[in-house]
């Protein structure tokens, strides 16, 4: 009789990881979130669970976290339970489940959630705004648009942190 691949005895690190208890998940996630959350501590409101259970709701999903080894990491997920989708000849693994897109229900989610997407777009062509500018400033030319572009990256990212 075949084992359960999660009974499966581990063989890495990451193997015996991603069969660890959740209390396990929840410490790495802590510790890997700690150069923005020094504290290694989240709190969570009563607004946190409306916000929630209003998003899940809303969206008419079940969460399910799941954890599963992905390209030698170990992925944690919240993704919509009994979404899996297996291969009908082989039953291997195709799709590990539907993702949930969180929905905000509010003002103040809204402008958090429009922050964080700044931030990440920001951070994400920064190295060439970076490049941009030394290469203007190795040439003595400045346009008034690449100064401002430069002035609003730095702003966004001086304003307040999400």
């Amino acid at each position: 009789m075949a084992t359960h691949p999660k009974k499966a005895i581990p063989k890495t690190p990451m193997q015996a990881f991603a069969q660890a208890a959740p209390q396990e998940h929840i410490a790495l996630l802590l510790w890997k979130m700690r150069h923005a959350n020094p504290e290694l501590a989240v709190t969570v409101t009563e607004a946190d669970v409306k916000g929630y259970m209003d998003c899940i709701s809303y969206l008419k999903v079940t969460p399910e976290v799941k954890v599963f080894e992905h390209r030698g990491a170990t992925v944690i997920a919240l993704l919509e339970k009994d979404t899996e989708i297996r291969d009908k000849t082989t039953g291997a693994l195709v799709s590990r489940g539907n993702a949930i897109k969180p929905v905000e229900n509010n003002e103040a989610d809204f402008q958090r959630a429009e922050q964080h997407e700044r931030v990440r777009m920001i951070r994400q062509t920064a190295p060439q705004l970076a490049q941009t500018l030394l290469n203007a400033a190795n040439r003595g030319e400045f346009s008034e648009d690449l100064v401002r572009e430069a002035a609003q990256a730095l702003q966004i990212m001086g304003g307040p942190q999400p």
